[in-house]
């Protein structure tokens, strides 16, 4: 459907973005900063504790007040991404890029915590597992392709990395801008519909077999 591809197009831009910018980034770490395995434990510590929190204190709350408009949610967590990215690449100190990052996992946090809660509405709970399967293999071949990309846009210069993933950014922000309503949301509502018919024609069948088994009751008594 029009619903999924969108997500799969989202998903697939994210997870490339993501591994084109690290295979220069974690390279430099060592040659602005002096990086060391401790400092590298210390920043994936740190990325992680970020994350977590983002996802049990910002994510919820933010989903819930964005339901109607979900895209706009979307769409700034992506521009947030790029924000962060370049905070991170331009750093002018280890405290700048600790904040740089601290900026993107947060916006990352809320980001997958809403693209996942969208996932389980476009698909019924027999789709579900199959459509998660396939972002998931859309991601492992952005990890294939994603670090040669990344290596050849960085011997074009330091901020060829950064440049690309800006403009990747800022491609898949208007497509959710532009798409996001129109397919997702249409989905999910006429999957709503649908959902609250059923429910409606079950109810009705409950209705009816009260009633027919109070007539008998009332046959067999008055017999």
């Amino acid at each position: 459907t029009a619903a999924a591809r969108v997500l799969l197009v989202l998903r697939f831009g994210l997870s490339l973005a993501f591994h084109v910018f690290n295979t220069s980034f974690n390279v430099g770490l060592k040659e602005r900063f002096n990086f060391t395995p401790k400092l590298h434990a210390t920043y994936y510590g740190f990325a992680g504790l970020v994350y977590s929190i983002s996802q049990a204190l910002l994510a919820k709350p933010l989903i819930k007040k964005a339901k109607i408009n979900p895209q706009y949610l979307i769409a700034t967590c992506i521009i947030g991404l790029a924000c962060g990215r370049t905070i991170t690449a331009l750093a002018p100190s280890i405290y700048v890029m600790f904040a740089g990052t601290a900026t993107v996992i947060t916006f990352l946090g809320v980001l997958n915590t809403a693209i996942s809660a969208t996932v389980s509405q476009i698909a019924g709970s027999d789709q579900v597992g199959g459509f998660i399967g396939t972002i998931e293999g859309v991601e492992s071949f952005s990890g294939i392709i994603g670090p040669t990309i990344g290596g050849l846009v960085a011997k074009t210069g330091t901020m060829g990395p950064l440049a690309t993933v800006c403009t990747m950014y800022a491609g898949l922000t208007t497509l959710v801008l532009m798409t996001f309503k129109t397919s997702v949301m249409s989905q999910i509502e006429s999957l709503a519909k649908d959902a609250a018919k059923e429910d409606e024609a079950q109810a009705k069948k409950e209705m009816e077999a009260e009633v027919e088994a109070e007539a008998e009751a009332e046959v067999i008594t008055t017999g």
